[in-house]
């Protein structure tokens, strides 16, 4: 059984290493900006939400976002001129 020896000490050096980068990745953060930057998400690497920003203020004119026949982007977005 000398194998299996070998085997489960280099499982335990995977499993040692495994932690060590988990640990590594935890103290990473990462954004993510949707909306024409209008919501930002930060998240660490245990992929947990730190923080939610948003803006109401939007860089599109309001005739570009709203129109009486449609809205966009996106198509579901409410539209004040049609009362919906």
């Amino acid at each position: 059984m000398k194998g299996f020896g070998n085997i489960m000490k280099e499982a335990q050096k995977l499993q040692a290493q495994m932690e060590a980068m988990q640990a590594e990745a935890a103290k990473k953060l990462v954004d993510a900006t949707a909306g024409g930057g209008m919501v930002t998400v930060v998240a660490n690497g245990k992929q947990e939400i730190v923080s939610i920003r948003s803006t109401r203020k939007s860089s599109i004119p309001r005739t570009a976002r709203c129109s009486r026949t449609s809205c966009s982007p996106p198509a579901t977005r409410r539209c004040a001129s049609r009362g919906r």
